[in-house]
């Protein structure tokens, strides 16, 4: 799971403020930026050691119908859908012929193409996210729930009748309507219930870990890629190395 890639130089200490089409201001943490060598370095080690890039249409199949995955196989998977990814990770993306996924905020989306900023974290618009579909493809990150106030995030305090129009409203505009990242990571408890409910097949959390046939798939694991995750960190998560710390 990737957020924002960019320049060593261009990784503000403090997070940085993110600009999106919905009246909503929060801070994205500093640990959620990557810097653009390392994921060059992390996608060449993928391609060369012949890692599977996921399609989402290949894990619903894995769920749905118990259909096996290649061996290797890995999802890349960017939330919230920040300008840096069209600007340093879909280059590198296409220039190695992988697949991602994007889970996108709907209300984030703005309609037209905005200026670059480095003092925003600021999402992509819908033509920018169409113009990488040969790369991405994307599923629901939630239309309006990707907020959190003092007492929590939006999803944790939703009740049922929030969370099926949100849902169902998100659905509009990406080729996965079916397939739900939880914003944050953090949902009440009766929210897979709900998502069911309203014809989400597979919902991923911000948990790490690994998945396999036996894995709940309304709560299957990602890995977080920070900004202080090593190389080595990155292959342990990938099953490479062992990690000596354990």
């Amino acid at each position: 799971m990737y957020h924002e890639i960019r320049p060593a130089g261009d990784i503000p200490e403090m997070g940085c403020l993110i600009d999106v089409r919905q009246y909503y201001r929060d801070t994205l943490p500093r640990a959620l930026f990557v810097v653009v060598d390392e994921f060059i370095r992390q996608m060449r080690w993928l391609a060369d050691n012949e890692y599977h890039c996921l399609s989402l249409a290949g894990i619903k199949q894995l769920y749905l119908h118990g259909e096996p995955l290649p061996e290797r196989s890995v999802l890349l998977s960017f939330d919230d859908l920040y300008q840096s990814v069209q600007d340093f990770a879909y280059p590198v993306l296409a220039e190695l012929e992988m697949r991602a996924s994007g889970f996108v905020v709907g209300d984030w989306v703005f309609p037209a193409a905005r200026s670059r900023s480095h003092k925003f974290s600021r999402t992509l618009s819908w033509p920018e996210l169409r113009n990488m579909s040969d790369v991405f493809e994307y599923a629901n990150h939630s239309a309006a729930l990707h907020t959190r106030d003092e007492s929590g995030t939006a999803l944790e305090q939703a009740d049922r009748e929030t969370v099926l129009n949100d849902t169902r409203r998100a659905g509009t505009g990406v080729d996965h309507p079916d397939v739900y990242a939880y914003p944050f990571g953090k949902y009440g408890e009766q929210c897979p219930e709900w998502l069911a409910e309203s014809g989400i097949s597979l919902a991923f959390t911000t948990c790490p870990g690994y998945n396999s046939h036996k894995t709940d798939p309304l709560k299957l694991h990602r890995y977080p890629i920070l900004c202080d995750t090593s190389f080595d960190d990155f292959r342990i998560q990938l099953g490479d190395i062992e990690d000596d710390k354990s």
